[in-house]
């Protein structure tokens, strides 16, 4: 599996974190969170690399801000953070080995986004 669909798929499971599920399906999210924690942990230690190494600081030598929040890339980097990102998100990580069933997902309202996000984790059977 790919760092980055690992991420989007840890995304989709966070927006039910709070949800009231059935207890067998809560666990496995559960389980599912724990087992990529680390995935999720090492994509933040290195966009903090990326930051670092292409982010626009202000005199004080405090990140400047995007108007979403994010690091403002270096004007002449920009090529170079996407190609930085897009090669982290390619990066090969353990595949969890939980997989989910749409028959599992059937009572939850799930966007097309969320489907599309939980795919790579999904199981037909």
């Amino acid at each position: 599996m790919k760092l980055g669909e690992i991420i989007k798929a840890r995304a989709a499971v966070s927006t039910l974190y709070r949800e009231k599920l059935p207890v067998k399906l809560a666990y496995k999210f559960m389980k599912f969170l724990q087992k990529t924690q680390k995935d999720e942990d090492f994509l933040n230690e290195k966009l903090r690399e990326i930051a670092d190494e292409f982010g626009e600081r202000n005199e004080k030598g405090e990140f400047v801000l995007t108007p979403e929040g994010g690091v403002r890339v270096k004007a002449d980097m920009q090529k170079d953070c996407v190609a930085k990102t897009t090669e982290l998100n390619e990066v090969a990580v353990d595949d969890p080995n939980i997989r989910f069933t749409l028959e599992e997902l059937e009572e939850l309202k799930l966007s097309v986004e969320n489907l599309t996000a939980l795919e790579p984790i999904l199981s037909e059977d």
